[in-house]
C-alpha cells in the first residue's frame, strides 16, 4: 500500500505527541507503522488518537517545528487491514454464525422442511426422526436415509430425452441386484453388476440380454489386475489408483501400489511422505492459493546448521539489500496485458529476478548470468558457491503426454447359447452343446506421444526470505542513523561546552 503523507505536521523536541493539519490518520494510519518526521528518522507509531493526533513509541529527537512534511511507512501492509475488515464482517453476521454458520439447522417437518426453497417451501430436507434424514418433495417423503441405509419411495430412474433409461432395482429372477438398462420404448438392453471372468477377477461388468459380457474396466482380464478396495485407472498403463484406507476413512491417491497423497477424514490434504513432493512444477504452476492464514515454513533450529554473519558477509549482504531496495518498482504481467490490455492489467510491486540474481553475482555469491532472452541462464562453468536459497532458476526438458487408443489386447471365449447335438441322454432328453463365440478384449494402448510443454526455464525468488533480508537491512540502517545521531549529539554538546 502507498505511504500516507497528506497534510502537514507539528512536532516538538523530546515529545511523543504529533499534531496534524489536513490529515485523516484514523482511516489511513495504524499503530505499529512508522512515522518519518521532518528530521528524516523513522519512529514507530504507538497509537492513533484522532484524525489529527497520534502518539509515537519514543520521543521525537528533532527540532521543534510546525507545518512540516512527513510520511507514514505502512510496514504492516494490506494483510492486516484485510484481517480487520474480515473481523468486522464476521461480527456483523453473529446470528448467522451461531446458527446456520455452525451447521445447525431447524428440524423441520414433512409439511415444512428444515431446509427448503424459496417459492417451493414444501420441498427440501427434514429430520423426520432420530438419526433419520428425509428428502421432502411436494410435502411428501421421497426418500429416507438412516443408519440402516437409503430407502427410496418409488423407482430410481435416470432417463434421457431419447427415451433411454436406467433403473436401480432388484432386477429379476435371473439378474438379482443388477442395474437394468433400457433403450427407447422401454426395451431392456442389459444389466450392470459384478461377474467373474475366466481369470477369477470380479470387475464391474455389463451383461446384455443374450448373456454376452463386456468389462467396463478396459484391459482387466485377471485377478492380478484388480486391487482390493481401489478404483484402479489403467488407461495409460501407470496403474494410477484412488482408494479408501481400511482404517480411518482417508482417501489415498497413488500409482503402482505407492500412495503419494492422502485426504484425511479430518479434511486435511497432505503428502504421504514428509517433504518429498511439490505442489506444481516450474512449468506447471498453480495460479492462486486462497487461505485464511499465511503458510507455515519450518524454522526449527534443530533442523538447521546455523551460520550467522561474518563481518565480510555482513557487508556484502548489506550492499545486496541496498541494491535490491533500489530495484523495487511497479510492473504488469505480460500474459495479463495480452488478455486485458495495458489499461486493464493490474499493477504489481516487486523486483525482477534476473536483476536480483545479477546483484548477488556482483558480490561473488553466485554464478553470473550469460545469454539473452530465453537463453539467459547462470554460467554453467561457475565453480563457486551455490546461490542463496531465495534465488531460484528452474529448467525443464520437453514434456510429452502419451497418445492412447482403444485397441484389441486379447480375446475372450464366451458362451452365447446352446444347440442340440442330435443325441439323447438316459432319460431321453436331448444332449446340448455350448455355442462358443470369440470376442475381442479391448484396452487402451499407447500409440505415440504429443508435446505437452516445450523445454524452457524460469527465474524466481523466495520472497519471504528475501523480505527478511530487506527488513534486516532496514534495521541496520536504523542502527547506523541512531549511531550518527548519538555522535552528532556528543559533538554538539562539546561545541556548546566550548
Amino acid at each position: 500500500m502507498p505511504w500516507y503523507n497528506a497534510g502537514t505536521v507539528s512536532v516538538t523536541n523530546d515529545s511523543v505527541n504529533v499534531t496534524g493539519a489536513g490529515t485523516a490518520w484514523v482511516d489511513n494510519v495504524r499503530a505499529g507503522q512508522s512515522f518519518v518526521g521532518p528530521d528524516g528518522l523513522t519512529i514507530e507509531i504507538a497509537s492513533v488518537v484522532s484524525a489529527t493526533s497520534l502518539t509515537l513509541a519514543r520521543p521525537y529527537r528533532g527540532v521543534t517545528a510546525a507545518g512540516q512534511a512527513y510520511s507514514i511507512m505502512p510496514v504492516q501492509g494490506d494483510l492486516r487491514d484485510l484481517a480487520l475488515q474480515a473481523k468486522d464482517l464476521v461480527l456483523s453476521f453473529s446470528s448467522v454464525r451461531d446458527g446456520v454458520g455452525q451447521g445447525i439447522f431447524p428440524v423441520g417437518t414433512v409439511g415444512t422442511p428444515g431446509i427448503r426453497f424459496s417459492g417451493d417451501e414444501d420441498t427440501g430436507l427434514s429430520r423426520t426422526a432420530a438419526n433419520e434424514l428425509s428428502g421432502i418433495v411436494g410435502g411428501a417423503v421421497g426418500w429416507r436415509l438412516t443408519t440402516g441405509g437409503l430407502a427410496v419411495t418409488g423407482a430410481v430412474t435416470a432417463k434421457n430425452a431419447g427415451g433411454g433409461r436406467a433403473d436401480l432395482s432388484p432386477g429379476d429372477a435371473t439378474h438379482t441386484g443388477f442395474l437394468a438398462l433400457y433403450a427407447a420404448n422401454d426395451v431392456r438392453r442389459g444389466y450392470i453388476g459384478f461377474i467373474t471372468t475366466t481369470g477369477g477377477a470380479q470387475p464391474l461388468s455389463y451383461q446384455n440380454e443374450t448373456g454376452g459380457v463386456h468389462l467396463f474396466a478396459q484391459g482387466i482380464t485377471s485377478s492380478s489386475d484388480i486391487q482390493s478396495n481401489n478404483l484402479l485407472l489403467r488407461g495409460d498403463g501407470s496403474n494410477a489408483f484412488v482408494r479408501p484406507t481400511n482404517a480411518g476413512g482417508d482417501l489415498c491417491l497413488g500409482a503402482n501400489a505407492t500412495t503419494t497423497w492422502r485426504c484425511a477424514n479430518s479434511g486435511v490434504f497432505h503428502p504421504e511422505v514428509d517433504n518429498v513432493w511439490s505442489v506444481g512444477r516450474a512449468d506447471k504452476r498453480a495460479s492462486v492459493f486462497f487461505a485464511g492464514t499465511g503458510s507455515i515454513n519450518t524454522s526449527d533450529e534443530r533442523e538447521k546448521l546455523w551460520r550467522g554473519f561474518s563481518e565480510d558477509l555482513k557487508a556484502k549482504f548489506r550492499r545486496i539489500a541496498d541494491a535490491i531496495i533500489r530495484e523495487l518498482g511497479w510492473f504488469q504481467l505480460l500474459d495479463q496485458i495480452e488478455e486485458k490490455g495495458e489499461d486493464g492489467a493490474r499493477w504489481h510491486f516487486g523486483v525482477r529476478a534476473q536483476r536480483v540474481w545479477s546483484i548477488v553475482a556482483a558480490e561473488g555469491l553466485c554464478a553470473p548470468l550469460i545469454g539473452e532472452g530465453a537463453e539467459q541462464r547462470p554460467d554453467p562453468s561457475w565453480t563457486g558457491s551455490p546461490p542463496p536459497a531465495w534465488l531460484c532458476w528452474d529448467i525443464w526438458p520437453d514434456r510429452f503426454d502419451p497418445i492412447m487408443e482403444q485397441r484389441q489386447v486379447g480375446t475372450d471365449t464366451v458362451v452365447v447359447g446352446q444347440e442340440p447335438t442330435g443325441l439323447l441322454d438316459a432319460t431321453g432328453s436331448p444332449i446340448m452343446r455350448n455355442l462358443i463365440e470369440e470376442r475381442p478384449i479391448m484396452g487402451m494402448v499407447e500409440v505415440g506421444q504429443r508435446l505437452d510443454r516445450a523445454a524452457g526455464n524460469r527465474f524466481g525468488l523466495r520472497v519471504d526470505q528475501m523480505g527478511l533480508l530487506l527488513n534486516w537491512e532496514m534495521g541496520e540502517r536504523d542502527k547506523d542513523r541512531q549511531a550518527e545521531v548519538a555522535e552528532f549529539a556528543v559533538r554538539l554538546e562539546a561545541l556548546e561546552a566550548a
